[in-house]
């Protein structure tokens, strides 16, 4: 993670539907995968799908260089949420969610998403492997619960 650049790779999101009030994260409407090739990795969100191997498919990645996935979605309380974890491609590292989450902020604000905070909250039980090997020497972020915005 030290020397990762992170950016987004693609969006395929319908404000409208970000909203999700139910308990079970992989039922929100926007699936996410994380894609590392040389030293960048870059998130891709899409909605209207089942399966993360269709965010897959929907951007024409390489399969083999997924390194995680996971639910975004804007909880009852109007957190932006990205976190769970992708049955194809296992989750990526709460750093390395808190860093998405806040490129994808401004994205989401351009196309009417006002959330009033930020919650990274993958399922590091069920981590990629690929995020045990590149741990961050500076040890990521410091807060991974909330962060409020105005």
């Amino acid at each position: 993670m030290a020397n990762l650049e992170y950016r987004i790779g693609g969006l395929n999101i319908k404000g409208y539907s970000l909203k999700y009030t139910g308990s079970l994260p992989y039922e929100a409407g926007h699936l996410f995968v994380v894609e590392a090739k040389d030293n960048i990795a870059s998130i891709y969100v899409s909605t209207v799908i089942t399966r993360h191997k269709q965010v897959v498919e929907r951007f024409k990645l390489d399969n083999s260089k997924i390194v995680g996935g996971g639910s975004l979605y804007v909880d009852r309380h109007n957190h932006l949420v990205l976190g769970d974890y992708s049955a194809d491609y296992k989750a990526i590292s709460k750093p390395v969610a808190q860093k998405f989450v806040n490129l994808l902020l401004p994205e989401l604000r351009k196309i009417g998403v006002k959330p009033t905070g930020v919650i990274a909250s993958p399922d590091e039980s069920k981590l990629n492997p690929f995020w045990n090997r590149e741990k961050d020497s500076r040890g990521g972020c410091e807060r991974y619960s909330c962060e409020r915005y105005s």
